[in-house]
């Protein structure tokens, strides 16, 4: 995805833009919140985002409208950034919450529920 990327605002938008053309090449819904985080996987074709008091990460489909492939759940009860991080073999999502623990999710499956520490 040479010459591409991702940026997300406060007011929840999401949006993937170029280098190469102005404009949005394809926004993406979901968050109702600030955005307070983006990551892309490994290979580009997915985009996860944290929102602000949201208790859902979205997984964004980048190859096909910015369809939403999964959510993964997670307590977020405040304005403060709960950050998230993937694996470099982009099998795990771990995800902190305000009431102190873990989750880790298994991106190989599609099981929904993640396992707290």
């Amino acid at each position: 995805m040479n010459g591409v990327f991702g940026a997300g605002c406060y007011n929840s938008t999401l949006a993937l833009y170029s280098t190469e053309i102005s404009g949005v090449l394809m926004p993406f819904y979901g968050p109702n919140e600030g955005i307070t985080q983006i990551k892309f996987s490994g290979d580009g074709n997915r985009l996860y985002c944290g929102s602000r008091r949201e208790n859902e990460i979205y997984c964004f489909d980048t190859r096909y409208n910015g369809e939403v492939l999964r959510t993964f759940t997670r307590e977020v009860e405040t304005n403060q950034r709960i950050e998230f991080d993937i694996d470099p073999s982009d099998s795990v999502l771990v995800t902190g919450n305000t009431s102190g623990h873990v989750t880790l999710y298994d991106l190989s499956c599609d099981q929904s529920r993640g396992v707290d520490f």
